[in-house]
């Protein structure tokens, strides 16, 4: 999916102060009905649902998808997506939205700026909106009439302070330390473009691949997963396969559920692929969501699929004898 640009069309006046921002839409379930929440479509859009400090729960962020330094362009792009899942997070359970707003002024003064209409849409959904602001500009002053391209060129690339404050806003945990944090912080150091351009380098099958790959499965970058996701939209067979093959290695387990809607693709390959990703996080899932995958494996037409569902049920066959 293409990025959306807003900056030209954006009149808020927060853009002439704002070095950074984005936002998240994070929904959390009061009740769950213990089943997936959102379609395959909406699963190719970016969203992710899975267990969370707060319970089980679905966000979508609108970093890579929005390119502007508005907030309310941000805001109202992920306003209109959550609208578009009212009805799949409502038979889902009974849940709460918020909104999580990041900003950084590039001057060291300045606010997010958001118009009346925005803020109804945010009171008509009954969601909370909140806000992680920074002053990380130039508090003495200088350069309050320059460009702001210039500041961000003053940045310095190893800010890691700025770096975990990102990592918390994104929701992980405190930042502290740890695979998944060190993941998320090397994606975020790489940026967006080095990761898309791994993901094209593995689709090509060019020399450097599997080097590619290598690094993919090492970060298990959510855009690499979005990468992978719309080129399997696209429909061209074996681009499609080589995709599902690097979603089954870059999946983890809050991500699993972008793989359920491929275990009945029409391409026997593709359903193949996906069952093996499913496979591969079966240590990691508890008994009742093993049982659900198995389900769907065991439906499938495609007798590799089925083969592997059969692993899986004497996997769990075992997990329930030896609890005994």
């Amino acid at each position: 999916m293409n990025s959306l640009s807003m900056e030209s069309l954006s009149m808020n006046s927060d853009v002439a102060t704002c070095l950074e921002t984005h936002a998240s839409a994070r929904v959390f379930f009061d009740e769950w009905s213990g089943k997936p929440v959102l379609e395959a479509e909406a699963l190719a859009r970016g969203w992710e649902e899975g267990p969370s400090r707060r319970g089980y729960a679905a966000r979508l962020a609108s970093r890579g998808h929005v390119d502007s330094r508005s907030l309310e362009d941000h805001l109202s792009w992920l306003l209109g997506e959550v609208r578009a899942r009212l009805p799949e997070l409502a038979e889902a359970g009974t849940f709460r939205v918020d909104f999580f707003c990041y900003w950084v002024s590039a001057r060291g003064h300045g606010g997010p700026d958001l118009s009346a209409a925005l803020l109804g849409g945010v009171a008509e959904m009954g969601a909370s909106l909140s806000f992680d602001v920074y002053f990380d500009g130039d508090v003495d002053g200088n350069n309050v009439d320059g460009d702001v391209d210039v500041c961000r060129d003053q940045e310095t690339k190893g800010d890691w302070s700025r770096l975990r404050r990102q990592l918390v806003d994104a929701g992980e945990s405190n930042a502290e330390g740890g695979t998944r944090v060190a993941q998320a912080a090397v994606e975020r150091l790489l940026g967006p473009d080095v990761i898309h351009d791994a993901v094209s380098e593995y689709l090509s099958g060019g020399d450097w691949s599997e080097l590619a790959r290598s690094v993919l499965r090492l970060l298990r970058s959510p855009l690499a997963r979005r990468a992978c996701l719309e080129t399997i939209r696209e429909g061209d067979p074996d681009r499609r396969r080589s995709a599902t093959e690097l979603l089954r290695a870059i999946c983890t387990l809050e991500s699993a559920e972008v793989l359920r809607p491929l275990l009945s693709d029409a391409d026997p390959e593709v359903a193949m692929w996906a069952a093996k990703g499913v496979d591969e996080l079966a240590l990691d899932l508890s008994d009742e969501a093993l049982e659900r995958w198995i389900q769907d494996l065991e439906r499938s037409p495609v007798g590799e699929v089925r083969a592997v569902g059969a692993e899986l049920r004497l996997r769990l066959d075992q997990r329930d004898s030896g609890s005994r």
